[in-house]
């Protein structure tokens, strides 16, 4: 079976003979043979043809030849492949039409080839929504084994890049160091159109930040470091770790924000840690570009229908002091572990972890929340160094980038927030730390944040009955959801009663009321 992929170019490029093969940087080692040419110009046109003939390695596993034919306006190359798996072919197209914005292209494949793909395309992608952006390690392997095994290739961080794609557009990695991890990444994410969120690793020893700030350095010396560079951390839980205290992690900070600055780079810089310790230390708060934090419900134990409410109850409190300063908050770490049990968390199971994702990304796209999920890889290499069991799987994917089955069968449909009036009152249902009360209209973002919810038809808690306005408990039969003005609003469930007021309910969309 062969497939042909015949691209027509808007513009010249131009073009050299340089043997029979040459060493494309953007498949690591690899021999990339395309008709015996390289590729001068550094146009956006040259720029697709090396992301598109990227893809089509990556997912064929075979060398791509081309033909090419230039004309007075325009250059045509014609990628062909022998022996294309019927799956592989999908991911193939669907690839190559996100990769066309410089292109005029065409399709040519057999009759049916173009079937199975129509039958394929809708099982590509690894989620039907994209999360703001997930973490990244490129380490496979425990702390004492050499780099060949400890550390991914270039070509593997390139295969992790576009797996990435599918899901976000944005990555975020921990070290500029570990396993060289920075100028893999960057060039690979820029190559499958993900900005890079850096981290700087940092430790009890301020020789080792030096030896992360020389590598920082480098990347700005070789021009990796550019515009594609969107954040910057310094340090990763090293004050809950007790390695250093947060006047010390804020003079690290300082430091490498100084000397970026000092090299014209604008980005904003900022210390991830867990979120006691932003509450423990405020100072960091004045001290940042931005809060950076990490909360797991996951770790606190919450079941797990209560797991984003819970999220939210724990950074509610740093995003007001954030905004206060008009400062973002972004929540660095989130996510849940879909395998083993320390006997101090959440259950953990592949249900539990879609679960919450799915919950989770409902509420931060309507609030607009900047997060990295933790993790994008399962990395089983933490069990071998020593860690628990659910700390490897927090990831989206397995360890041979394949998508695990939970995210695989997951569609997110839009569930629209809505509001939960009392007719009679025209206050509606809130939520605060865990607890419900009743409110009024309000301007404040954070009482409105509260004031809205979103119905899940597979909880089967809540029936609403239009024709009466009201809300039914599926379980307790015979009760609705009632408040009594009389008890300064309280919520609580009553019998259900015709023509009680109390018991009226509306729901409404945020922005007519």
């Amino acid at each position: 079976m062969e497939l042909n992929l015949q691209t027509t170019l808007r513009q010249p490029i131009a073009l050299q003979y340089s043997g029979k093969a040459d060493t494309w940087p953007w498949v690591g080692s690899s021999v990339m043979k395309i008709g015996g040419v390289r590729y001068l110009e550094q146009a956006c046109t040259n720029k697709r043809i090396n992301h598109m003939a990227g893809i089509l390695f990556r997912l064929c596993g075979h060398s791509a030849h081309a033909s090419t034919a230039r004309t007075p306006d325009a250059t045509k190359f014609t990628f062909s492949f022998s022996n294309f798996p019927a799956q592989q072919q999908a991911n193939a197209l669907r690839s190559l039409q996100r990769s066309t914005s410089c292109f005029a292209m065409k399709l040519f494949f057999p009759t049916f080839v173009a079937t199975a793909l129509l039958a394929l395309t809708g099982q590509v992608d690894a989620l039907n929504v994209k999360m703001h952006g997930a973490n990244y390690n490129s380490r496979k392997g425990p702390d004492w084994a050499p780099d060949s095994s400890k550390c991914k290739t270039a070509s593997e961080v390139q295969k992790d890049m576009y797996a990435l794609k599918g899901i976000t557009d944005r990555v975020r990695i921990y070290s500029l160091l570990d396993c060289n991890q920075a100028e893999l990444v960057l060039p690979a994410a820029k190559n499958a159109g993900l900005q890079v969120h850096l981290g700087i690793w940092t430790t009890k020893s301020h020789d080792y930040l030096l030896q992360e700030k020389a590598k920082l350095a480098s990347l700005i010396d070789s021009g990796l470091y550019d515009n594609n560079v969107i954040g910057l951390h310094v340090g990763s839980e090293t004050v809950y770790r007790k390695e250093i205290t947060a006047d010390t992690a804020i003079s690290y900070m300082n430091e490498i924000r100084s000397y970026i600055r000092s090299r014209g780079k604008n980005t904003p810089v900022t210390i991830s840690d867990v979120i006691d310790i932003y509450y423990d230390n405020p100072q960091l708060v004045d001290a940042v570009d931005y809060v950076s934090v990490n909360e797991f419900a996951y770790w606190e134990g919450v079941d797990v229908n209560e797991g984003t409410a819970k999220t939210l109850d724990r950074i509610r409190a740093i995003r007001v002091t954030a905004a206060k300063k008009n400062k973002r908050m972004v929540l660095s770490e989130v996510g849940w572990s879909s395998d083993g049990n320390n006997g101090k968390t959440g259950v953990s199971s592949l249900a539990n972890q879609a679960k919450f994702f799915s919950d989770f990304f409902q509420v931060a796209r309507s609030m607009n929340m900047e997060y990295y999920w933790y993790v994008a890889f399962d990395s089983q290499w933490r069990v071998t160094n020593g860690g628990d069991v659910v700390e490897a799987n927090f990831g989206v994917f397995k360890e041979d980038d394949t998508t695990k089955s939970n995210f695989q069968q997951l569609t997110i449909g839009w569930k629209d927030p809505r509001t939960i009036r009392n007719t009679g009152t025209n206050r509606m249902l809130s939520e605060k730390n865990g607890g419900v009360y009743m409110s009024t209209k309000s301007n404040d973002w954070l009482v409105k944040e509260q004031q809205v919810w979103f119905f899940d038809s597979a909880t089967k808690q809540w029936t609403y009955e239009s024709s009466t306005g009201k809300l039914k408990h599926a379980t307790h039969q015979g009760f609705c959801l009632d408040t009594d003005p009389a008890q300064n609003h309280k919520v609580q469930l009553y019998g259900c009663s015709p023509n009680n007021a109390n018991q009226k309910w509306a729901i409404d969309d945020p922005a007519n009321v």
